[in-house]
């Protein structure tokens, strides 16, 4: 399952930014994924696999609540004070501290 691609749309709805953002991100190597061949569409969709979608948020410290099912996932408007979302909070404020 964590190689079933998502699509910038997708991942775009996760994060709350514009698919066009998520194309930026992949085209400049930011976020690993690939591009299916453009039809119609000029752009061409992206594609990013699950696996790669969670470095990503890893990466940038991005909380992920989820299901098993993708579909469902919430990111990065959990509900008030995940314990996620609290680590990253403490994290970055004993970094800043130091």
């Amino acid at each position: 399952m964590r190689n079933r691609p998502l699509t910038s749309g997708q991942i775009a709805k996760f994060l709350d930014v514009a698919p066009r953002t998520v194309g930026k991100w992949i085209d400049s190597g930011r976020m690993t994924g690939y591009r299916l061949p453009s039809g119609n569409n000029a752009e061409g969709d992206r594609r990013v696999t699950i696996s790669a979608y969670i470095e990503f948020c890893n990466k940038h410290r991005i909380p992920i609540l989820h299901t098993e099912d993708p579909r469902n996932w919430i990111t990065p408007t959990p509900p008030p004070n995940p314990p996620a979302a609290h680590a990253a909070l403490d994290e970055a404020e004993t970094r800043r501290a130091a």
